[in-house]
């Protein structure tokens, strides 16, 4: 007697499932859910990896900020400063005063 109300009961949860299986909206909404997913030009992978590029981005995006920032900060130095200009040509360009010699001394990389 038990079985047979078990399976009346697993028969009754069968056709709802059936019933919502063949509802023509319910099939229309996974197949549109499905298309949006996987299909489409712009998927959730698609959309996945365009977001982790944009984090990649913006990271980059402040260390630039910040290397502008220090860069203005250099030029507004040197344009105000002469020595700072001085030490500036000195270690960039290699210039000298006329009664100078200037020796570069280079380190050997060594091999490990």
């Amino acid at each position: 007697m038990a079985s047979r109300k078990q399976n009346k009961k697993y028969l009754l949860r069968f056709m709802k499932w059936k019933k919502l299986i063949q509802n023509k909206y319910i099939i229309a909404s996974l197949a549109f859910m499905v298309w949006i997913t996987f299909i489409n030009d712009i998927d959730l992978p698609f959309i996945i990896q365009s977001s982790s590029e944009l984090d990649e981005l913006k990271s980059q995006l402040s260390y630039y900020e910040e290397e502008n920032r220090k860069t203005a900060e250099d030029l507004e130095e040197i344009t105000t400063n002469n020595n700072t200009l001085e030490k500036f040509a000195r270690e960039n360009y290699f210039m000298k005063r006329g009664n100078e010699d200037v020796f570069l001394i280079r380190e050997l990389k060594t091999i490990p």
